[in-house]
């Protein structure tokens, strides 16, 4: 005879939820390892270059040398790479199936727009409104600020990462070594 539990409403709701979780939605691990791999990779890769592009502007803001004109148009190529990697994102998150990632990866595309819109605007000021002292340290912090989030979004995505890895390992066959 079994033993019986006895469980509220929110703890079934919950256990279900974690059942769903752990599931992923695939009833067959060599699909979910095509298909999650191919998407967690999307999503490194670009988080990568969305790392460099911010890196690479906080050097730039960085520097005493740079020209207001050659800042200005490095704002715009960034504002391009932006819309570039958020499309990506936004593709891959359809068949993602991590809730906490998703949720993390919808609020940091939100605060990419957010921050594309602030560099759009203050590289369309005039010198007179916004000097270049000013721009330039009001975009290191908005910079800094934008990639402490993305910071925080690829730990999340490392810990999806652990647990889709985890996942796969409990779909591999055992398999006894010949060597016994």
């Amino acid at each position: 005879m079994g033993i019986k539990f006895i469980l509220t409403e929110t703890q079934v709701k919950s256990l279900v939820e974690n059942l769903n979780e752990e599931a992923a939605g695939y009833d067959d691990f060599n699909v979910m390892d095509q298909h999650g791999t191919k998407s967690m990779t999307i999503l490194s890769d670009t988080l990568q270059d969305l790392t460099y592009v911010f890196s690479g502007i906080k050097t730039m803001l960085s520097s005493k040398n740079i020209d207001i004109g050659d800042l200005k148009k490095n704002l715009y190529e960034a504002i391009e790479l932006i819309d570039e990697i958020n499309m990506t994102t936004k593709m891959v998150f359809k068949d993602f199936t991590d809730k906490k990632t998703i949720m993390k990866g919808e609020i940091m595309h939100r605060k990419l727009e957010s921050y594309q819109e602030k560099i759009r605007l203050m590289a369309g000021m005039d010198e007179e409104l916004l000097d270049k002292e000013s721009l330039m340290k009001r975009l290191y912090t908005f910079t800094s600020n934008t990639l402490s989030y993305i910071k925080d979004y690829a730990t999340s995505l490392y810990n999806a990462n652990t647990t889709f890895t985890n996942r796969l390992e409990k779909g591999k066959p055992n398999r006894k070594s010949d060597m016994n």
